[in-house]
């Protein structure tokens, strides 16, 4: 009964006396909202006496259903905690919703704290529904933080204790400062999490109350000269409570910023440190750092650090004298030495960058991450300054990266619209398209490109298949492929591969996973969001033969000869077959002066033309020799519905992807290939044809799907491909005389070119120019003779 009176109290329905129940359900048709749980990543809290039972720092997850939803509307779902706020977008689909609260707070002062949500009618801002709920934080007295006290004891630098003048601290040497941390009053088996505030606060790590009690050390390690302020503070992040540090000279009860400021002193030896691998491709390669809570921090990997590839330890000293340094070395992992190496340096070495070998040190890598165990600390020790540098060892590779892009047809760019991140691990992104996309395509393509993988090594993929629960997780995972592939191809070919959705996911999720000795190097995972409104799908150009224009899959780009004007084909999901639509168009040119040229248009098509991808929209412009590219974009937005997508065009003449070409002729107006003898085969004819980059010719047949293996005839076509086997453009074959299209020269050549001539049957397109044979632009009585010559073996067609 308690839950039946929650659910309706959540519908906003007072429930005064008996006569109310009659108009409940009288308005059951209105939109309402109704609250089915309140969890704790898996677990339910417990509801006790119409109060959510809170048991730990969880964040609160709200699972809610909306009920009578209006598929033409759009709502919001305000959620109101304290001094904290979210809101929810979303339209009327008849299907749960669970929605992550990131911002949502609870009152950390008191144990009971109130959360209010609130649904409105997004367009017209009307309030639709409203509830409020009750939450009780049981462990409120082993969480309250009002008697503990966090203060810094000591500060030092190169085991000398520093103390502080009227401004701050003051510091003669660029190098890591040693802060001893003690507490009051933390109850010994709670976890505090510790954050330093230097713009915002940022979490150093997480305490046991017993370790905050003894005393803890943090690190700053600092590389610039210029003042600072930092203060600590016990910070729980779901709740709105803290307590700040008190340095030692602070005389401020609740506030103090720990101020200092680095001068480096005359005639002082003072270093840092950075890290690089050692005889790594017979080469010194940098390590890159990258930022945590303001900390330089490096990322050691396993694809390059092993006995093979060393790690070298750079010292970048100044003010250092001609003499004698007793340099010490400790690295250290989860609080254990694991590594020491004592030399001695002189300082005019160290003055000038030296690097020190870390003699052989490959340390392993648990399989799964740990960030303590996981992270390594480098202790140096020069003249009693003492420096350290951090970094993770075989974390994620941040050299290698991997692109996806989704295709709903193989070879044709993609418009729909990127939404940005918002799947699980917020790699790669979410793209919107509408719910019938599977319908229509059965499947859709998921291209993977990689980026900076070694060459030389074979990684495994494991490629797998769930949905996205919309706030960074996901769920129901089923493998679906998994394989090797070398870094080259990877760099270069990607993987594709044709996805479903077959278990009808509102957010179907793909993730792609790249080891390297059972190490994740890299993923990505991007998420489509099915949505009901009608959407734009893709893009394909053909140009003035009517043959599509490819894709190249290294940078999403178009190659086209400069002939005639090009023609683009738009096609969409969705749309309502004899309703309008507006596509803006914008085309703009880019000349070999670098000015350029760009316009806007609005074209109006029928749905019908959109679905079936016959809404076309020819290129204003001839290309001439001075435009070298065209930067296209195509944008639908309106409120039922939307798609928008840029590509490139870039062009060339035939001499810059087959610059020695000599036996036969290209013609770019045409973009056609001729000067073929009869008879040519196609090993013959793709040997006379030299392509850059390693490229080659291959020859198709007139529908261009099935490749020829015995001699070229007019009419099919000679497709170029790059060293990996992608298409970048294709051209029509035209063998001197051969207008049937078998290679040969026939009499039934000699029949067809005479009732071209006399207007029986006429011949146009590649096999007007076949039977040209005299090149003279029009088919004559000269042309018929020589053909006619060639069948009786008189003399040849040249």
């Amino acid at each position: 009964m308690k839950k039946y009176l929650r659910i309706l109290l959540c519908l906003g329905l007072l429930l005064q006396n008996f006569s109310f129940i009659i108009p409940v359900f009288a308005e059951e048709k209105k939109e309402r909202l109704v609250i089915n749980s309140i969890t704790q990543g898996d677990t339910e809290l417990e509801i006790i006496d119409d109060v959510y039972q809170v048991h730990n720092l969880e964040r609160l997850i709200t699972h809610y259903t909306l009920k009578n939803p209006i598929s033409t509307k759009s709502y919001r779902l305000e959620t109101i905690g304290i001094n904290s706020s979210s809101v929810n977008n979303f339209s009327g689909l008849t299907e749960d919703y669970s929605a992550e609260d990131w911002n949502l707070r609870l009152d950390m002062n008191n144990e009971i704290s109130y959360i209010t949500y609130k649904l409105y009618d997004d367009k017209t801002n009307e309030l639709l529904d409203t509830c409020k709920l009750t939450f009780k934080f049981t462990n409120f007295n082993d969480y309250n933080l009002s008697n503990s006290k966090l203060y810094i004891t000591e500060i030092t630098q190169g085991g000398n204790i520093v103390s502080p003048n009227e401004k701050g601290y003051e510091f003669n040497n660029i190098q890591d400062i040693t802060m001893k941390l003690k507490g009051e009053n933390f109850k010994e088996n709670v976890i505090y999490p510790l954050y330093n505030g230097w713009s915002s606060f940022d979490l150093e790590r997480e305490y046991s109350g017993k370790e905050l009690n003894d005393g803890i050390e943090v690190i700053l390690p600092i590389k610039d000269k210029e003042w600072h302020s930092i203060n600590y503070r016990i910070y729980y992040e779901a709740f709105e409570f803290g307590i700040d540090a008190k340095p030692i000279s602070c005389k401020d009860d609740y506030y103090c910023n720990f101020n200092y400021e680095f001068k480096e002193a005359e005639n002082v030896g003072n270093y840092n440190l950075n890290l690089s691998y050692n005889n790594y491709n017979n080469k010194i390669k940098n390590l890159r750092e990258y930022n945590e809570n303001y900390q330089n921090m490096y990322v050691v990997s396993s694809q390059y650090h092993n006995n093979d590839n060393t790690l070298n330890l750079n010292v970048n000293g100044k003010n250092y004298l001609n003499k004698d340094y007793n340099v010490n070395i400790n690295i250290i992992r989860n609080k254990n030495i694991i590594y020491t190496k004592n030399i001695s340096v002189n300082g005019l070495l160290l003055n000038n960058e030296y690097s020190i070998e870390l003699d052989n040190f490959v340390s392993s890598k648990e399989k799964t991450y740990d960030e303590e165990k996981d992270k390594y600390i480098i202790e140096v020790n020069i003249d009693y300054t003492t420096a350290k540098l951090e970094y993770m060892y075989g974390y994620l590779e941040n050299y290698a990266t991997v692109d996806s892009e989704i295709f709903f047809e193989n070879g044709k760019k993609n418009l729909s619209t990127f939404r940005g991140d918002g799947n699980y691990y917020f790699i790669s992104g979410v793209a919107d398209t509408n719910k019938d996309a599977f319908k229509k395509f059965n499947h859709v393509y998921l291209r993977y490109l990689g980026n900076e993988f070694d060459e030389n090594l074979n990684y495994d993929y494991e490629f797998s298949y769930g949905y996205s629960d919309n706030q960074g997780g996901l769920e129901k995972v089923e493998i679906l492929k998994t394989g090797s592939i070398t870094g080259k191809i990877l760099n270069n070919v990607g993987l594709m591969f044709a996805v479903d959705n077959k278990n009808n996911y509102r957010y179907p999720t793909y993730r792609l996973e790249i080891k390297y000795n059972d190490e994740i190097i890299y993923y990505s995972s991007p998420v489509l969001d099915l949505v009901e409104t009608p959407t734009l799908a893709n893009v394909s150009l053909t140009n003035g033969n009517n043959k599509d224009l490819y894709l190249r899959m290294d940078d999403y780009t178009y190659i086209a000869t400069r002939n005639f004007p090009l023609t683009l084909a738009i096609s969409g999901i969705g749309f309502e077959d004899k309703k309008d639509y507006t596509i803006e168009f914008s085309e703009g040119y880019w000349y070999e002066d670098g000015s350029d040229d760009h316009t806007m248009k609005e074209y109006t098509f029928k749905g019908k033309d959109l679905n079936s991808g016959k809404a076309k929209i020819k290129l204003s412009k001839k290309i001439t020799d001075n435009i070298i590219s065209a930067d296209l974009y195509v944008m639908y937005q309106e409120e039922n519905g939307f798609g928008q997508g840029g590509f490139t065009i870039n062009f060339v003449n035939s001499k810059d992807l087959i610059p020695n070409i000599k036996q036969y002729f290209i013609d770019d107006a045409s973009d056609l290939i001729k000067n073929i003898k009869k008879n040519t085969s196609v090993e013959d004819f793709s040997n006379n044809i030299e392509v850059i980059n390693n490229g080659k010719v291959k020859v198709f047949d007139k529908t261009g799907t099935n490749e020829i293996t015995g001699n070229v005839g007019t009419g099919m076509i000679a497709r170029v491909v790059n060293e990996y086997d992608q298409n970048i453009l294709d051209m029509d074959v035209v063998v001197k005389g051969d207008v049937s299209g078998d290679g040969n020269i026939s009499i039934t050549d000699v029949v067809n070119v005479a009732q071209h001539m006399a207007d029986v049957k006429k011949l146009d397109g590649v096999y007007e120019v076949a039977a040209n044979v005299t090149d003279t632009g029009s088919i004559g009585v000269t042309d018929l003779v020589q053909i006619s010559q060639d069948v009786a073996r008189i003399k040849e067609v040249q």
